[in-house]
This record gives structure tokens, C-alpha cells and sequence, in this order.
């Protein structure tokens, strides 16, 4: 069994998209055995915030959009990129607000997921937020049209098990979020008990 694993050398690197969304490299590379890999990619894009938003009875906050790259009508989570700068938590509560007029009174970071550590070096920062309050209207930039609902648990987990989350980072942070819950009110029942 090999215990060396070694970081890839890169030879040469050229920038071949450059934009505000994208940004993807070609590189060559020398990979840990010494193996010259030609014409590898690498995407960069914005880092992004996801939020799982569960009300007091257990509702589940979410989006509905059109997404072009699959053509069609998604169930998501409010989600945005992350600005120049920007502290994600920040980005996690400016998103909320934005794509559904909600604040929440407690926030918890569940993890970060990197998105394709083969090809991408981009992550989602993935928090759960409770307490809700709306506050005001939606405030959507002129590219996003969508639309917020409320799912109750049972339907949450019904659509987990059916594969009806399509995306993956979403998938994953209900699920992560669920258990998260779970293990909250185990531990409030422990201590009611002592």
C-alpha cells in the first residue's frame, strides 16, 4: 500500500475562460508519481452559502427555479454566491433574506462541501438557520425568478428518499441538518430524564 501521496507539480498553467461566473485553467501537470498529465482543467466559480431553513414545526423553507443546465424546474434551498470579501455566514443570511423576505434568530454552520475536488476548487458553505421571521418582501436580482414554499417534515423526507432533491449539496445538507435535529432532541431527552 502507497503512504506517500504527493501534491501534483504544476509545469505550465494558461487561463482559457475568464469570466465574472467561471474561470477554468489548463494546466500540465506532474502528478505524485512523476507522470506528466496534459491539458488538465480546472473550474473556479464563486463560492456559495446554502441555508436549511426549518420553522418550528418542523417545516422545511424552500426554493423552486428553472435551471437552464437541466432544463427544468428544481426544488432547492436558498443559495448564492458568496461577494469579494464576504464572511459566508454573512452571505447565508443576506441570501435568505433576499430569495424569501426571511431572518432567522439562531444560525449553525453544518460543513463545507467542495464541489468536485478532481476539477473544482469551489465549495458550498452549508448553515442551518431557525427561528424564522419574515421581514420583508423578496428581493431578487433581475436574473433570478423564483418562488419560496414551505414542505413539511414528512414530505422532506419522503422526497429525500425518492431522490426528488435533485442537487447534490442540497441533498446533502438536509440530510446533514435532519441529523443534526435528531441528535439535538435526543440530548434535550436525556437531560429531562436526569
Amino acid at each position: 500500500m502507497k503512504h506517500n501521496l504527493k501534491p501534483w507539480q504544476v509545469i505550465s498553467k494558461k487561463r482559457i475562460v475568464d469570466s465574472k461566473w467561471l474561470k477554468v485553467d489548463e494546466e500540465s501537470c506532474l502528478n505524485g508519481n512523476g507522470v506528466l498529465v496534459d491539458h488538465f482543467y480546472i473550474e473556479s466559480r464563486p463560492e456559495f452559502a446554502l441555508i436549511v431553513a426549518f420553522d418550528q414545526d418542523k417545516n422545511l423553507l424552500v426554493v423552486k427555479q428553472y435551471r437552464h443546465g437541466v432544463q427544468h424546474v428544481m426544488t432547492e434551498l436558498p443559495a448564492g454566491m458568496i461577494e469579494m470579501d464576504e464572511e459566508p455566514m454573512h452571505a447565508a443570511k443576506r441570501e435568505l433574506l433576499e430569495e424569501t423576505g426571511y431572518e432567522a434568530e439562531a444560525w449553525t454552520h453544518l460543513f463545507d462541501l467542495a464541489e468536485n475536488g478532481n476539477d473544482s476548487n469551489r465549495h458550498a458553505h452549508c448553515f442551518m438557520a431557525s427561528g424564522l421571521h419574515r421581514v420583508a418582501e423578496q428581493q431578487l436580482d433581475d436574473t433570478e425568478d423564483l418562488t419560496y414554499q414551505w414542505i413539511p417534515y414528512d414530505e422532506v423526507v419522503r422526497m429525500l428518499r425518492t431522490g426528488e432533491f435533485e442537487q447534490a449539496f442540497v441533498t446533502a445538507a438536509i440530510y446533514r441538518a435532519i441529523d443534526r435535529m435528531d441528535h439535538e432532541m435526543e440530548y434535550q431527552t436525556d437531560q429531562t430524564k436526569q
